[in-house]
């Protein structure tokens, strides 16, 4: 049997199990986290890993692509099997960086980590689900004249109609996590996680 009853602040749970009752406290509405401290060390200082999030907006575009530039479109591990991106520091995609501006700067809806210092150290890019009740390509996969990127896209879309297999989300709005992105030195450390878990 299990009595709770709400106090304040606080919960106090009872439990009573053969005769033995037991008192546990647990704070309620604890402050939210509104910043993130990854790599606090056990003396209390921070190695310089704080960070919070930010809703990208179309202002955000140059530096967001920077970062894009810099990590994802060289370690996606699609844009290294087929060698999208060429040798050389400057090299890029053209196709993949339209890609990005059209899928996600001006929707509200993608977000980027921040460092305390103002570093981009994470990026999410969501958009809204094309209607995939029509069997033809879009006209952004037709139109595309990167071979090699296009053979991405058509991978992104034949997976993007399985998912709608038997138009289970006919007339769903359906956000479509596009890209997910980590600086090197940052990962391992639940940014990519924290990115998700606000989209949600």
């Amino acid at each position: 049997m299990e009595n709770i009853r709400h106090t304040s602040n606080r919960v106090n749970a009872i439990h009573i199990d053969n005769d033995k009752i037991i008192t546990t406290n647990f704070v309620k509405d604890a402050p939210k986290i509104t910043r993130y401290s990854l790599a606090d060390l056990a003396d209390g200082s921070s190695n310089g890993m704080d960070y919070h999030i930010e809703i990208i907006n179309k202002d955000d575009k140059l530096r967001v692509l920077k970062f894009l530039r810099r990590f994802f479109f060289r370690d996606e591990p699609l844009n290294q099997n087929i060698q999208l991106i060429p040798e050389g520091e400057d090299s890029t995609c053209a196709e993949l960086e339209e890609y990005c501006c059209n899928a996600s700067f001006e929707n509200n809806m993608s977000l980027m980590a921040v460092s305390a210092s103002g570093t981009i150290v994470g990026v999410l890019l969501n958009g809204k689900m094309d209607n995939l009740v029509s069997n033809e390509e879009p006209e952004y996969i037709r139109s595309c004249k990167n071979a090699k990127f296009k053979k991405i896209l058509r991978l992104l879309h034949h997976l993007d109609k399985s998912v709608n297999m038997g138009e289970r989300f006919r007339d769903s709005k359906i956000l479509e996590i596009r890209i997910i992105s980590v600086d090197t030195n940052w990962r391992g450390r639940g940014v990519g996680t924290t990115l998700m878990g606000k989209t949600a």
